[in-house]
């Protein structure tokens, strides 16, 4: 518990770029025991991962496709009004 107070010291001070080092050095530390332990109960139970599919060739996804860009053109006026409504409401309070 003490080290994850110490992780949120430099977010605190300001220091992100040694904040997103820290959280980067965390993945890294916590991310080489989750695969020997992954590794070690496949191992281990053979028979409880018997016949499970492999995981399917999907390349990078759904977003890859950069031609469709859908997505911008219904939520950029939605982003749009949502600001101009909060500007407005902001000015008439004021």
């Amino acid at each position: 518990m003490k080290r994850n107070k110490n992780l949120s010291l430099p977010y605190v001070a300001g220091d992100y770029e040694e904040t997103w080092f820290s959280a980067r050095e965390g993945y890294a530390h916590m991310f080489t025991p989750a695969k020997l332990f992954s590794s070690a109960i496949v191992t281990q139970f053979p028979d409880k991962f018997a016949g499970m599919p492999e995981m399917p060739e999907t390349g990078m996804g759904g977003m890859s496709d950069s031609a469709s860009l859908n997505w911008l053109i219904w939520t950029a006026p939605l982003f749009i009004l949502a600001g101009a409504y909060a500007v407005r409401r902001k000015v008439s309070a004021e």
